[in-house]
């Protein structure tokens, strides 16, 4: 129920933001400790962060469902996105992040995790930037993910140490479980709210985007 109000408030409102701090899963936010990707047992879940986008709030709002360790997805942020920048540049996209992890490895989970602190300890374009060099890198590490922190203005040590625990998790789960009710399956997936924007290409997205402005 959480994640369909999150997701009528994305249509009724479009400069409203996604509902960032659900939790439909009490398996990724226990006390319990685990040996996945963590060093020591979570304590408490760190509250959701606000929507990480690129473009103009009045642009039409297209979620972006993917995983960074998905070969596809990653494609798609390589080949695709590139060719949208104009579009986001004059205002008619907003292009929002969500996170559908798999997971194909381990950095399907901490990256996320690692970005949400970003935006927590800054602000949403610094954000987005550290998103895109995450997607251009050529392989992932810890030494990668405090490089950019630190370029992004953020605290290299609480980023690595949010990207090995467990406390930011919940709300990629959360995006995964509004993705998975508006039918995501296959990545990368566009959106707008529940509904499919009909394709994934950045020909496909501009005919949406023509075609909600005409």
């Amino acid at each position: 129920m959480t994640a369909l109000s999150g997701c009528t408030k994305l249509l009724e409102e479009s400069n409203s933001q996604p509902d960032r701090t659900r939790n439909p899963n009490e398996t990724y936010t226990t006390a319990q400790k685990t040996t996945t990707f963590s060093h020591k047992g979570t304590r408490t879940p760190f509250p959701g962060v606000e929507s990480i986008y690129a473009g103009g709030p009045g642009g039409t709002l297209v979620i972006t469902y993917f995983d960074y360790s998905h070969d596809a997805s990653l494609r798609w942020w390589r080949e695709e996105y590139p060719e949208l920048r104009d579009l986001i540049e004059d205002g008619k996209l907003r292009l929002t992040l969500m996170m559908f992890p798999k997971p194909v490895d381990r950095w399907s989970v901490m990256l996320p995790a690692a970005l949400f602190q970003v935006r927590a300890e800054t602000d949403r374009e610094a954000a987005w930037a550290f998103h895109e060099s995450l997607v251009s890198a050529e392989e992932y590490s810890l030494d990668l993910i405090e490089r950019t922190a630190a370029d992004a203005g953020a605290d290299p040590e609480s980023v690595t140490a949010a990207a090995r625990q467990r406390r930011r998790r919940n709300q990629m789960f959360a995006d995964k479980a509004m993705g998975e009710d508006s039918g995501v399956e296959l990545l990368p997936a566009m959106r707008w709210g529940f509904e499919s924007i009909g394709g994934t290409s950045a020909a496909d997205v501009r005919s949406f985007i023509k075609e909600q402005n005409s």
